[in-house]
């Protein structure tokens, strides 16, 4: 071949090259593209995650071209592990700022934490789910590739994983049974290392027992049908109240309000804080942080905004507080909740948004 020739073949061998090189890296997902490009990720951390037992970890990772990648990672620092991975990749900074980070700062404190730290965290995370038998979210590599490697997970440092000593589980039968691994719900929570709340959802939530087994029948403590009929009537009662609230104060009503109603009537009737504004802390906040970590809970961060408004307006009318349960009365704490440490008075609080 003539010296002419072969340098134009090498020249579209080298054009054909480039463009399979670039075709190659256009097929790279977002998120990795964020980890090859090296750039330092912004992580965001409720500042209260020891305190409540629940992380919410947010990331930021540029993505080239003036993309960016949000990663999102739901940690269950007493009981699950890694609970939930999820993201969002060609999002701007500005939609993130706004409609991710904003809404975060209106239901919990969030802080800045070092990208380090956040890795280490998921990791010890991941190890802490297989640790005690529970599934990894689906896809949720997808969204740990955000990190690139994320280092020796078995060796992980659990250190600030568990509460004393022991598992403590706050959420539904429903989200147990999905993700146990070689075990019911049931056998889950009778465990000796296992100690558990579940908000009041629906008569059948813990599926079908054997009647016979007195002691089982005890723990669970389903509350009669009449309950639940006693719960409608009060969340009635208590959005009426609302709208007169509304057009005193000339606020407009959140439109998750009657959501947030109903995790308020059965959180005060759980916790035995039905008649006084002082009873809207301690238990009734932990037991309304379980109710919204429910997975059949749409938008959880705006079912909170209304419950957080609830709050706010019954906390400057506490007269009404007593008149919203007054046909309620006969409502035990026994059977308005579900928890095997129900009774405990070092109940953890979790602290919902204040005004």
């Amino acid at each position: 071949m003539p010296d002419r020739a072969r340098k134009k073949e090498l020249k579209r061998l080298k054009r054909q090259e480039k463009v399979r090189q670039h075709h190659k890296a256009q097929n790279i997902p977002p998120v990795r593209r964020v980890a090859m490009s090296g750039s330092m990720l912004e992580c965001w951390i409720n500042s209260n995650w020891r305190e409540q037992g629940m992380a919410s970890l947010f990331l930021l990772g540029n993505a080239g071209a003036g993309g960016f990648v949000f990663a999102a990672f739901l940690l269950d620092i007493w009981c699950v592990g890694l609970k939930d991975a999820y993201g969002q990749t060609g999002i701007s900074r500005l939609d993130f700022q706004d409609n991710i980070l904003k809404r975060a700062k209106d239901t919990m404190p969030m802080v800045r934490v070092d990208p380090t730290n956040a890795r280490k965290l998921v990791a010890s995370a991941i190890r802490f789910s297989r640790q005690n038998g529970f599934k990894l979210p689906a896809h949720f590599d997808r969204w740990t590739a955000i990190f690139g490697d994320l280092g020796g997970i078995s060796s992980a440092d659990l250190s600030a994983f568990g509460k004393d000593g022991k598992l403590f589980y706050m959420g539904s039968r429903e989200f147990l049974a999905q993700r146990l691994i070689g075990m019911t719900p049931e056998q889950f929570m009778q465990r000796p290392d296992v100690q558990w709340t579940m908000p009041l959802s629906s008569p059948d939530q813990f599926g079908e027992y054997d009647e016979d087994d007195d002691d089982f029948d005890e723990e669970l403590d389903q509350p009669p049908p009449e309950f639940h009929q006693k719960i409608r009537e009060t969340v009635s009662r208590g959005l009426a109240t609302m709208q007169r609230w509304s057009q005193e104060s000339g606020q407009d009503l959140h439109p998750r309000l009657e959501d947030g109603m109903t995790i308020f009537v059965t959180g005060l009737l759980a916790t035995g804080a039905s008649t006084s504004v002082e009873g809207m802390t301690e238990k009734f906040t932990s037991f309304a942080k379980a109710a919204l970590s429910l997975p059949d809970v749409n938008e959880p961060a705006e079912v909170a905004a209304a419950l957080k408004q609830i709050m706010a307006a019954f906390r400057q009318m506490p007269g009404e507080l007593p008149a919203l349960f007054a046909e309620g009365e006969e409502l035990t704490v026994e059977q308005g909740v579900t928890s095997s440490t129900a009774a405990d008075p070092a109940h953890p609080a979790v602290h919902l948004p204040q005004d």
